[in-house]
């Protein structure tokens, strides 16, 4: 059976694919225009396309860093579960990471760790959405302000999914996203700053902009722009059941669990993928609620599973699912429950496996309780448009098993 589903997927058509060669021309224009058209969708004040979202955070950074108010400040918070990537980024900006744990109920901040993390050090705060489930985000907010730090909302899996009635990432001054493969707008790479402040806007794109600064950011040339193209043409087939079949065989699921591909590159989003990019948003919502349709029938199906655990959902909240996350009684039932599904042809993810602290040794200085429970017992499940009925209930059938 050559069929095996990824554990995330957001694949474009063949027409979307052939944007780039529409035209055999390109500029700028074609960036900007869809700059303008994220800022109008996702309601920012202003936004800056990059080549990731670790170009991204490290604008972002750069920018901050330079504040005059940021003076020597040098730390920056972030959950203690998350992506391993974000902490080398911070260490690439020449600051220093700071963990907080998290709620294995909810996923979100510790409240009480994080006022106590948050001093005169602190240059920012870093909110993590995860598997497209958007976080409340009041209270850190709150505790930046009473603290006089900047706070970056993290949306790299939750673009598309609201919040108290807006958009995710709106709520401070300012956040970023990945179009990155498999994320809800995918476009094989590249990323989004959105900005929510004008002053702080201008800021960003002067950092960028402007060649004298620590990271400034270059214009992808032809040959970089077409090579974009043809890696994003690779992950469509790569993100299919028969295409990630093939790419379990080889191992290459396993590629970012490696440090060695954690780059980034001080790059403009291309133009190539800008074309794609103005095309793929019109996809963003029809996907999305496949997306939550599948989450919800999986929710269903495992409602009466006395063995696992569902996060709680703020229920001001509209989650995308990027995957469906849950969380089972103990290491060894999630390695007997994983094997069996990834058997079973099933996409299954355990994320990020350990904690930053684990990750990263020189930060374990203190106890996550909540990030260790989640890093040990988080199972996820896939939800994209491959996902069929007859998934859910081998993916049901298999857990209830256990």
């Amino acid at each position: 059976m050559f069929y095996h589903l990824p554990p995330t997927a957001t694949t474009l058509s063949l027409s979307d694919l052939l944007a780039p060669i529409s035209q055999v021309e390109g500029d700028k224009s074609d960036r900007f225009f869809f700059e303008t058209l994220l800022t109008q969708q996702f309601q920012a004040c202003s936004t800056l396309a990059v080549a990731s979202g670790r170009t991204a955070l490290r604008l972002i950074l750069e920018t901050l860093k330079a504040n005059p108010i940021s003076k020597k400040k040098q730390e920056i918070v972030l959950p203690a579960y998350t992506c391993p990537v974000l902490v080398k980024v911070i260490y690439d900006a020449g600051l220093n990471p700071v963990l907080c744990d998290i709620d294995d109920t909810n996923l979100e901040f510790d409240g009480e760790q994080l006022n106590s993390l948050v001093s005169d050090k602190t240059l920012a705060i870093i909110n993590v959405h995860p598997f497209g489930i958007p976080l409340r985000t009041n209270f850190i907010i709150e505790i930046a302000k009473q603290h006089g730090v900047f706070f970056i909302d993290d949306i790299c899996q939750a673009l598309g999914s609201d919040i108290q009635g807006q958009p995710v990432g709106l709520n401070g001054k300012i956040s970023f996203t990945s179009f990155g493969p498999g994320k809800s707008l995918s476009l094989g790479g590249g990323g989004a700053v959105f900005v929510n402040d004008a002053s702080l806007g201008d800021s960003i794109k002067e950092e960028a902009e402007d060649s004298s600064n620590e990271f400034p950011l270059i214009d992808d040339n032809f040959v970089g722009s077409t090579n974009s193209w043809l890696r994003l043409i690779a992950y469509n087939t790569i993100f299919q059941p028969k295409g990630w079949w093939i790419a379990t065989r080889m191992h290459l699921h396993k590629m970012g669990d490696d440090s060695r591909n954690w780059g980034y590159t001080n790059k403009w989003l291309s133009i190539s993928q800008s074309r794609i990019g103005l095309r793929a948003l019109d996809h963003l919502d029809k996907k999305n609620a496949i997306r939550i349709k599948n989450a919800r029938m999986l929710q269903n199906r495992l409602a009466d599973y006395r063995n696992i655990r569902h996060v709680e959902i703020h229920k001001q909240s509209k989650p995308i699912y990027l995957r469906y996350p849950i969380i089972v009684q103990n290491p060894q039932s999630r390695e007997m429950i994983f094997d069996a599904l990834w058997q079973a042809g099933i996409g299954v993810g355990k994320m990020y496996r350990k904690t930053l602290a684990e990750w990263f040794p020189e930060l374990n200085i203190r106890n996550f309780p909540g990030a260790t429970n989640i890093a040990e017992n988080l199972i996820t499940l896939p939800t994209h448009e491959f996902v069929q009925i007859k998934h859910i209930k081998r993916i049901a059938e298999t857990i209830e098993s256990y």
